[in-house]
């Protein structure tokens, strides 16, 4: 369960991007909002502090505190901050380059993802301002073994969030024939679900464009966001395409990104995914690489 929503922040003309997703959330369940920044060693931290407590101010019902941290890394800096505070979801506003530009420039975002296992709400660059109450999930799955890596993660959301409606969807193109494995993918990750005592429902979506299909899915609910598990999006290296990352870059609701790590143990089934539901997110930063 998540009991605060630790939001990064930049201070920047589009830092605030998540703000607005932070509000809507806190707003359905009783969590406490904490906004964080990172400072330069060196640098005077007043008018963070100035800027910190300013945005706070539009979470006065929640009582929502701010901190600013100091440190040459922005990327482990958060990590240990989220690290001291198990019961903690981080959220962060993301531009979410594409892959060759997140490898050339850098990313905070990337960096973040490559060294935790605990899951992180991105609200991407073309979700809304304001919207709807929170009350539905979309769990996207595919062909790889990635999707179990979820089911925690929705576990935790669901006993705080309490979302109504859980989809779990995979999108297969239109001419596709492995209709039947793709049911089996979304059949076993609900089924996984069930013995946590989560009901969702299985659906699999026909488009060429998994990004869109998921977009008309999300249509037909009220306030949906996704929750994916990745390897590809979370493992530091410059693929040329994630599905994961195109939905974080093209999506209109925020995604709850679960990092896929094989290093770590994760068994694929119930009575697996359940004591990893008992152990969830907890010794979870890592190191950072050199």
């Amino acid at each position: 369960m998540f009991k605060t929503l630790i939001v990064a922040l930049d201070l920047g003309d589009d830092g605030d991007h998540a703000l607005s997703a932070v509000e809507v959330l806190a707003s359905t369940a009783p969590v406490t909002v904490e906004l964080v920044t990172v400072s330069y060693p060196g640098t005077p931290t007043d008018a963070d502090s100035w800027e910190l407590e300013r945005r706070a101010a539009r979470f006065a019902g929640s009582g929502a505190t701010w901190n600013v941290i100091v440190d040459t890394d922005v990327a482990h800096a958060l990590l240990r901050h989220v690290a001291e505070r198990p019961e903690a979801l981080l959220v962060m506003g993301t531009s979410a380059r594409r892959p060759l530009n997140a490898a050339l420039f850098g990313s905070v975002v990337q960096d973040v993802l490559r060294n935790t296992d605990r899951p992180v709400l991105l609200v991407g660059p073309h979700v809304e301002a304001g919207g709807e109450p929170c009350t539905s999930l979309i769990a996207c799955v595919d062909a790889s073994d990635s999707a179990t890596w979820a089911v925690p993660a929705i576990v935790s959301w669901q006993e705080t969030f309490g979302s109504r409606t859980l989809r779990v969807a995979e999108v297969l193109p239109v001419d596709a024939r492995n209709a039947a494995a793709a049911r089996h993918h979304v059949d076993t990750v609900t089924s996984l679900l069930a013995a946590q005592r989560v009901e969702a429902v299985a659906i699999v979506v026909r488009h060429d464009d998994p990004v869109t299909g998921l977009e008309h899915l999300a249509d037909e609910l009220t306030g949906a966001i996704y929750v994916a598990a990745s390897g590809r999006y979370t493992d530091g290296r410059p693929h040329l395409h994630s599905t994961t990352q195109e939905l974080v870059r093209r999506a209109t609701r925020p995604v709850l990104i679960v990092p896929a790590r094989p290093s770590l143990p994760m068994a694929a089934t119930v009575d697996g995914v359940e004591r990893c539901v008992h152990q969830s997110f907890h010794n979870t930063i890592v190191s950072p690489s050199a």
